[in-house]
């Protein structure tokens, strides 16, 4: 995936969204659902979730909001270099826009900020 093979990349999205240990979280749910899915697997489960990310071949924006918001979640905050890592690797992908992450992070910072420190 990595080196810019589309198919593999393609193959492997498939694989997770039709019998992969995530699969109900890739489906297209709203943010909410996915939230509620997400909050019942366990962490190796997600790093599924986390390929089909980078993968980038559907869709993603929801699915970085739910993976990031719940890793601050998980870790009570303290994750917040771990997750911005994991986003910067998803800028990455050589088959989806940087332009996801920063729609995700957009929503994690105005989300975890208290409004009157919201920009």
């Amino acid at each position: 995936v990595a080196a810019g093979e589309r198919g593999a990349a393609e193959e492997i999205a498939a694989w997770e969204e039709n019998v992969g240990p995530c699969a109900g979280l890739l489906n297209g749910l709203a943010y909410s659902k996915q939230r509620e899915i997400a909050e019942d697997l366990s962490d190796e489960v997600l790093e599924h979730a986390w390929l089909w990310a980078y993968c980038g071949v559907r869709p993603r924006v929801e699915v970085l909001k739910t993976l990031s918001v719940l890793m601050l979640h998980r870790t009570q905050g303290k994750g917040l270099g771990q997750m911005l890592i994991r986003l910067l690797c998803m800028a990455r992908s050589p088959f989806a826009s940087a332009l996801d992450v920063v729609t995700a992070m957009d929503f994690i910072l105005c989300g975890c900020l208290p409004e009157e420190k919201t920009l």
